[in-house]
């Protein structure tokens, strides 16, 4: 991993004004400093080592970027193998408006389920990485992931059933967010209890919203309003609260009153 400062692309490229249903930049390279310079100003990546989907992306964006409206990033082999985006509308949602559909109640209620945070990172990381395959973690990717969690930038959170791993997801932690990037299941419903469960230990230690990112029928399952871009942008940054809690809790905790 490269210890040079992060090229700071993104203080030369006006988020407010990028497109919202394309990249806002292509090209540049993953590492952990470029990962959190991007999170720092509410843009995610999705990178990709196969070459399909490589000449799909330029197919399918080559003249916004020869028009100039997709910005091209130093740095790479092929710039259309990463791409940055900074949704509009966001997929934000303040954490204590997660809601589990009947569903995941039940699913509670049928298991005794035990939730963790940080108890298997390495495993999570690689079950996400077999569940989304082929997409957007690239061996650059899982690297960055690695070394930012062995900084307490990056998480992960369980779902389990005795010793048995039924969820987890991947996030991050900047300024006052928490991002949920990825998550993998074995039995239905247990990444909708593994998303409500870091929701809960974000509002346990003090962060005041949780990022989905995008659109999808698991953020809707889970009532995840959005925002609009602007608005998020003033979140990122900053100074974060203290880690999320990571002891072991029983998932009827993320059950509504009876």
């Amino acid at each position: 991993m490269s210890d040079r400062p992060p090229p700071r692309w993104w203080r030369g490229i006006d988020l407010s004004t990028a497109p919202t249903d394309t990249p806002v930049a292509i090209g540049g390279a993953v590492d952990p400093e470029t990962f959190l310079d991007a999170l720092d100003h509410g843009v995610s990546v999705l990178p990709t080592e196969l070459p399909a989907v490589t000449s799909y992306n330029r197919w399918k964006f080559h003249a916004a970027v020869d028009s100039g409206s997709i910005s091209v990033l130093s740095g790479g082999s092929d710039p259309y193998s990463c791409l940055w985006w900074c949704p509009d509308p966001r997929m934000a949602t303040a954490p204590q408006t997660v809601h589990l559909w009947s569903k995941a109640r039940r699913a509670i209620r049928r298991n005794q389920l035990v939730t963790t945070v940080d108890a298997a990172f390495p495993e999570v990381l690689e079950r996400c990485r077999e569940a989304h395959w082929p997409t957007w973690l690239t061996p650059d990717m899982m690297a960055t992931y690695h070394e930012l969690f062995a900084r307490g930038v990056s998480f992960s959170s369980e779902v389990w059933r005795g010793d048995r791993l039924l969820a987890g997801a991947i996030g991050t932690c900047r300024g006052s967010v928490v991002s949920i990037d990825t998550l993998f299941h074995q039995e239905p419903e247990m990444s909708r209890v593994a998303a409500a469960d870091i929701a809960r230990r974000c509002q346990d230690s003090g962060y005041h919203y949780l990022d989905f990112q995008v659109d999808s029928p698991f953020a809707s399952s889970l009532r995840v309003g959005s925002m609009r871009r602007a608005e998020f942008l003033t979140l990122v940054g900053g100074t974060r609260p203290p880690s999320l809690p990571k002891q072991p809790l029983a998932a009827e905790r993320l059950l509504p009153p009876d």
